[in-house]
């Protein structure tokens, strides 16, 4: 129950993988940790990424609010990454079906359209609700352009 946030109502359940657990069990991991934070993005190495590997570790996402546990990049995260016209877009559209009845994406958003944020040194802020995202460099280690909220 560490990782289960009091204010999520429904996140990944696996359904595409035909795994079949009861929904209180996924609800013990509601926030999504940021593969990011553990390998580059972008990288095809498996190595974690060191903080001193960072340009700026303090505004690199480690874990947020979230539907799905482990979030990869550009169609799972906040973060409108390069080539992309709107964030969570895996959760809008190609996983939407095997949660009828439920919007998805605002799990990311579950606090009053906002979003918790634990970054890398331990700070948590929150961000507002965005349908096209934030800055990606929150989650590459990169130095961002949007400042952090």
């Amino acid at each position: 129950r560490v990782f289960r946030c009091p204010g999520a109502k429904k996140v990944d359940e696996w359904r595409e993988t035909g795994l079949n657990y009861p929904s209180e069990f996924w609800l013990n991991a509601s926030y999504g940790l940021s593969q990011q934070a553990i390998i580059r993005w972008g990288s095809t190495s498996t190595r974690a990424m060191r903080i001193d590997g960072m340009d700026s570790p303090a505004t690199t996402v480690f874990a947020t609010d979230a539907a799905e546990q482990k979030t990869e990049g550009p169609d799972d995260t906040i973060g409108l990454f390069p080539g992309q016209r709107e964030c969570l877009t895996q959760w809008k559209y190609s996983l939407a079906s095997f949660y009828p009845g439920h919007k998805m994406e605002m799990e990311w958003w579950r606090h009053g359209r906002r979003c918790n944020i634990l970054w890398i040194p331990g700070h948590v802020s929150s961000a507002p609700y965005s349908q096209v995202g934030h800055d990606f460099r929150w989650y590459t280690g990169a130095v961002p352009q949007q400042p952090i909220p």
